[in-house]
């Protein structure tokens, strides 16, 4: 499926970032993913067809996985961010077991980057999307717990 194609101001935008800035040119692709994420709920509120609700996803998915691709190892938030994103895409998709490991990353990452809070806040939602699933059993509590397992 082809991609959502860009604005010309976001085209603009990672034209404007040296091949070498993974980082900013990273968070265009992330602005595109969140782009084409919002306008799946857009869709999604609507009740737009199916196919249009996976382009969509499937778009936001790609640009936020190419985001993930370019950013350095050291900029722990802004991949925290991106694989919450990528958890929240594979929640919306029904893929729970993609969207927890997603999930598993970006608690790492914030925890990295000493951010508690949203290492728990990450934790107690993949608790709620589990419980959400039915498939949560006795993981829902570690995961609230913040355990290391999650």
């Amino acid at each position: 499926m082809k991609c959502w194609t860009p604005h010309p101001f976001h085209r603009r935008a990672l034209e404007l970032h040296d091949e070498r800035d993974g980082l900013g040119r990273g968070k265009v692709l992330g602005q595109l993913g969140l782009v084409a994420y919002e306008r799946f709920k857009e869709a999604r509120t609507a009740n737009k067809p199916k196919a249009e609700l996976v382009r969509h996803l499937n778009d936001a998915e790609q640009f936020y996985l190419q985001a993930l691709e370019l950013t350095p190892p050291n900029a722990v938030d802004f991949l925290a961010m991106m694989h919450g994103s990528l958890g929240n895409i594979c929640g919306d998709a029904g893929d729970i077991e993609r969207s927890v490991e997603h999930c598993r990353e970006a608690a790492r990452y914030f925890e990295a980057g000493e951010d508690v809070y949203l290492a728990a806040q990450t934790r107690f939602n993949v608790a709620v999307t589990l419980a959400q699933a039915g498939a949560a059993g006795g993981r829902a509590g570690v995961c609230a717990r913040g355990s290391a397992e999650l």
